[in-house]
């Protein structure tokens, strides 16, 4: 099912040799709220260095930790939504009928992107249903 979270893109392309490859992409539409508030002020985590503070920036460690985790958990949501998007997308089915290889895969918090080659050649019903005629 659709998420209105997320942005989604899919360009299929088939190739003067016959291959057939695709571009797949989901990224974060907007910024969730709960991030809003991670954006630090300038002059936090410039602090003075004064006789007898000891440890005193163990907390901004604490803080980057915390931010490491909440990245994590949202590439791993994320990842988990675009490994299901991108395998009930009946499209994608009807343009690589033997499934894909990919090729190059990119992902981060924000984003993952999929660019992959499906196993059969271009027949003539394919380039019938996914090329434009100019």
């Amino acid at each position: 099912m659709k998420n209105n979270r997320y942005k989604e893109s899919l360009e299929t392309k088939i190739l003067p040799d016959g291959s057939k490859v695709f571009n797949f992409s989901i990224a974060v539409q907007n910024k969730p709220l709960d991030e809003q508030d991670e954006i630090m002020p300038e002059h936090v985590g410039k602090q003075k260095k004064a006789k007898g503070q000891g440890k005193k920036g163990t907390g901004q460690a604490e803080n980057n930790k915390s931010l490491n985790k909440k990245n994590n958990e949202r590439n791993q949501v994320l990842e988990e939504y675009f490994q299901q998007r991108v395998s009930s997308l009946n499209i994608l089915k009807m343009f690589c009928r033997e499934g894909y290889f990919t090729l190059e895969k990119y992902s981060d918090s924000r984003e993952v992107q999929l660019k992959a080659e499906c196993k059969e050649s271009a027949s003539v019903e394919d380039y019938n249903k996914f090329t434009k005629v100019k």
